[in-house]
């Protein structure tokens, strides 16, 4: 019983640092801020299944806690192979202007 309180306690605190998280990606001036930003829902997101899977007593949560971070992973990778790509394309842009 005492488990399951704190168990229940960890996803609150959770819940509140996932609308922290939101509010600073709305707040944050830079995409930079942004990608960071997505990346620490991820995480959050995959504790709070964690703690979930484990409040509830079944397995599967695990594996499906995994699975989200796989693709929490690949977003983020994928927004800064989008970043770095828009960068570049306005560095040359830039160098056109001035030359």
């Amino acid at each position: 019983l005492m488990f399951h309180s704190i168990l229940l306690g960890l996803m609150i605190v959770q819940g509140l640092f996932l609308i922290a998280a939101m509010f600073y990606i709305a707040a944050s001036p830079h995409f930079e801020d942004r990608i960071v930003g997505t990346n620490l829902v991820g995480t959050i997101v995959i504790n709070f299944i964690a703690l979930l899977s484990a409040y509830m007593g079944n397995g599967f949560g695990m594996d499906i806690a995994l699975v989200y971070a796989f693709l929490s992973f690949l977003a983020v990778v994928v927004l800064v192979k989008v970043y770095i790509g828009v960068y570049r394309a306005q560095k040359i842009e830039e160098e056109k202007r001035h030359d």
